[in-house]
C-alpha cells in the first residue's frame, strides 16, 4: 500500500543530506584521498587528463593491471572504465588527449599491438578504432609499436605519431572514427620513419619537428593533408611555442648553435631571431618558452649574466633580458605559469635560495613572492598550475619533503597546503591537474602509497569547527524546525 512519507522520514533524510553536505564542505581547503585504488599496493595514477568535468587516468588496482580509470572527485565516482585486457596484465593506456570533449588514448589489447582508442567514460563507449589504414591503401603490415605522448587536437581532429614496421614513426590524424584515422604523410618513406615530434597547434595549423633522408631535424607544418604537409626550414627545432600566431623555437643551424628562432609559417620567414650569446661555440639554449601578455618569456644563458629571465616581442631589438634574478650567478627561472594576469615561476639566487617569483612583464614588476628554501636546500618548484584563482605547485622546503603548496601572490598567502606524508618524506604530489576547479594529483604517504588525491579550490567555505556528532545534532535540530513549518502547511503523518 502506498503511503505518504512521514515528517519523521523527511526529517531523517533531510538531516542525512545536511550531514553529507557538511562532510563535503569539510574537504574545502584541504586535500583528501579520493580513493585507495590499490589497497594492497600503489594505484600509481598517471596521465591525468581533464575531459568534460571529469578526470581520466591510468591506474593499477593489482587485479586488472594498468587500465583506464575515471573520477568525478568522489570515491563512488572513481572507477575503472573498461578492463581492456582481462586479468592482471592490463592494456597500459597512454597518450591521453582531450579533443573536443572526447578522450583519445592508445592501448594494447594483447592482440593487435598499440592502437588508437576513444572513450566517453563508459565501458560500451570505450572502443578501439580498428587497425588504421593509410588512405586507400591496405592496412599496414605488423603491429603498431609506438604512439606519441600525447597527441595534439586541432579543429576536432587528433594529430599524433604512430610507428608501424612499414612506415616507421610518422604523422597520423583521427576524427574519432576508423575511416577517419589516416596517415597524413609518409615524410621519410620506408621503415625508418621521420621521427615526428614536438606537435603544437598554432591557430589551427600543426607545427612539428621531423627529419628526412638527407637532412637532420627540420621545422614542418601541416593542415592535415598530404599536400599541405611541408618543410619550412632545416633548423633542428626544439621546444616550440607561439605568441599570437608567431612561432618561436630553439633552433640550431650549426653556425650560431642553439639560439632563439622565429617563424611566420613560410620558409623565408623562418629565421634566427637573435644570437643571444654571441661568439664562437657560445650558446644561449633558450628554454621554458611561454606566451604571456602578447610576448614570449623564456630563460636563456648569456656569458655576462648567466641564465636569467628574458622576453621577446618578435624583433631582435625587442628580445632582451628582463631582469638579472641572481647577479652573482644564474637565477635559472622555469615553470612559467599565468594566474590572474601574473606570470609565476621558480628561480634561485645566492641570497634567497629557491623561491617563488612573479612578474607582470616589466622589470619593476618582477619580484620575489616568497623565499621557500632560505638555505638553498630542498628542490625546485614543479607541477605549477592555476586553479581557483591561485597558483598551486609542489616543492620541498627542506623540512617536510615534497608537498603541495599554494600562493595568492603574496608572501603570507604562499604556504604548504598540507603535509600529506608527515615528516621529511615526500607526499608524492605529482601531475597536478585542474578539472573545473577540482585539483587532482597523485599523492600518498606510508599508509596508502601513491594514490589519487584531490583539493577543492572552487570556493572557500568556512569549515565547521564542531565535531561530526555535533554537526549531525545541529542538522537534525534545523530540519525538525523545518518539519514543524511543514506540518502547519498541511503535511501530516501517514
Amino acid at each position: 500500500m502506498n503511503r505518504k512519507p512521514s515528517v519523521l522520514s523527511f526529517t531523517f533524510l533531510t538531516s542525512a543530506a545536511a550531514f553529507a553536505a557538511l562532510c563535503v564542505l569539510a574537504h574545502a581547503g584541504e586535500p583528501y584521498l579520493v580513493k585507495d585504488i590499490n589497497p594492497n599496493g600503489i594505484g600509481f595514477p598517471i596521465g591525468l587528463t581533464a575531459v568534460n568535468g571529469r578526470l581520466f587516468f591510468n591506474a593499477d588496482d593489482s587485479v586488472h593491471g594498468q587500465e583506464l580509470w575515471v573520477s568525478d572527485g568522489t570515491e563512488a565516482g572513481t572507477y575503472m572504465v573498461k578492463d581492456i585486457v582481462p586479468g592482471a596484465d592490463g592494456s597500459e593506456p597512454q597518450g591521453l588527449a582531450n579533443v573536443n570533449g572526447e578522450l583519445f588514448f592508445s592501448a594494447d589489447n594483447n592482440v593487435d599491438g598499440l592502437d588508437l582508442w576513444v572513450s566517453d567514460g563508459t565501458a560500451n563507449g570505450t572502443v578501439r578504432l580498428a587497425d588504421v589504414t593509410p588512405g586507400a591503401q591496405s592496412p599496414p603490415p605488423g603491429k603498431c609499436v609506438f604512439h606519441s605522448i600525447p597527441g595534439q587536437g586541432i579543429n576536432g581532429r587528433l594529430f599524433y605519431v604512430a610507428s608501424y614496421p612499414a612506415y616507421g614513426d610518422e604523422l597520423w590524424k583521427s576524427d574519432g572514427t576508423a575511416a577517419g584515422t589516416n596517415l597524413v604523410r609518409d615524410i621519410w618513406p620506408g621503415p625508418d620513419g621521420s621521427g615526428v615530434s614536438l606537435l603544437i597547434n598554432v591557430n589551427g595549423t600543426l607545427f612539428f619537428r621531423a627529419y628526412g633522408p638527407t637532412t637532420p631535424f627540420e621545422l614542418w607544418k601541416s593542415n592535415g593533408t598530404t599536400a599541405g604537409t611541408v618543410m619550412l626550414k632545416d633548423a633542428r627545432p626544439a621546444e616550440i611555442a607561439h605568441v599570437n600566431g608567431t612561432v618561436f623555437f630553439r633552433g640550431n643551424d650549426d653556425v650560431f648553435g642553439p639560439e632563439l628562432w622565429i617563424s611566420d609559417g613560410t620558409p623565408q620567414g623562418t629565421r634566427l631571431l637573435k644570437d643571444i650569446n654571441p661568439g664562437p661555440n657560445n650558446i644561449s639554449y633558450p628554454g621554458w618558452l611561454t606566451a604571456f601578455n602578447g610576448m614570449l618569456f623564456f630563460s636563456a644563458y648569456e656569458a655576462v649574466h648567466g641564465r636569467e629571465l628574458w622576453r621577446s616581442d618578435g624583433t631582435e631589438q625587442g628580445t632582451v633580458m628582463l631582469v638579472d634574478l641572481d647577479p652573482q650567478g644564474s637565477g635559472s627561472p622555469g615553470g612559467f605559469t599565468e594566474v590572474n594576469g601574473m606570470l609565476f615561476f621558480g628561480a634561485a639566487d645566492q641570497t634567497n635560495g629557491i623561491g617563488l617569483w612573479k612578474t607582470d612583464g616589466t622589470a619593476a614588476g618582477t619580484v620575489l613572492v616568497k623565499d621557500i628554501v632560505p638555505d638553498g636546500l630542498g628542490s625546485a618548484l614543479t607541477d605549477l598550475v592555476s586553479a581557483g584563482g591561485k597558483l598551486y605547485f609542489a616543492t620541498d622546503d627542506g623540512i617536510h619533503g615534497k608537498e603541495l603548496w599554494v600562493s595568492d601572490g603574496t608572501a603570507e598567502g604562499t604556504h604548504m597546503v598540507a603535509d600529506i606524508d608527515p615528516g621529511p618524506g615526500d607526499g608524492f604530489t605529482w601531475e597536478l591537474t585542474n578539472v573545473d576547479g577540482l585539483l587532482f594529483f597523485m599523492g600518498g604517504n606510508n599508509t596508502t602509497g601513491a594514490e589519487l588525491w584531490a583539493l577543492d579550490t572552487r570556493e572557500e567555505v568556512p569549515i565547521p569547527t564542531m565535531s561530526s556528532w555535533g554537526a549531525l545534532v545541529m542538522a537534525i535540530l534545523l530540519t525538525i524546525s523545518a518539519s514543524r513549518v511543514l506540518r502547519r502547511r498541511g503535511v501530516r503523518k501517514a
